[in-house]
């Protein structure tokens, strides 16, 4: 996992290496499962990365990724089996709307 260029709250970058494992994660209340992600330029999942059996309350049960001007870099990725009232394996986009 890296952060780089931190500053005034926000990351700009976050890359996760390969092969990550995110499996059975629940968040109970509101979004992202396995991973709530706001206030990023970039955000990058090295290959092969695996989401299995996370659940979210509301939005996202996988990943709920709410910086809507930036890039997301999902290549490879798998989802199985994650659940949320709506975007079961994915929120991308303003959590309002």
């Amino acid at each position: 996992l890296i952060f780089d260029n931190s500053s005034n709250g926000k990351v700009a970058t976050v890359k996760i290496g390969e092969n990550a494992l995110f499996k059975n994660n629940i968040a109970y209340v509101e979004f992202g499962g396995a991973l709530y992600l706001s206030k990023f330029a970039y955000f990058e999942l090295g290959a092969g990365a695996t989401f299995i059996g996370n659940q979210a309350g509301m939005l996202g049960g996988a990943i709920a990724y709410t910086s809507v001007l930036s890039d997301l870099n999902l290549d490879g990725a798998t989802f199985a089996g994650n659940s949320a009232q709506q975007a079961g394996a994915i929120l991308f986009g303003d959590a309002d709307t």
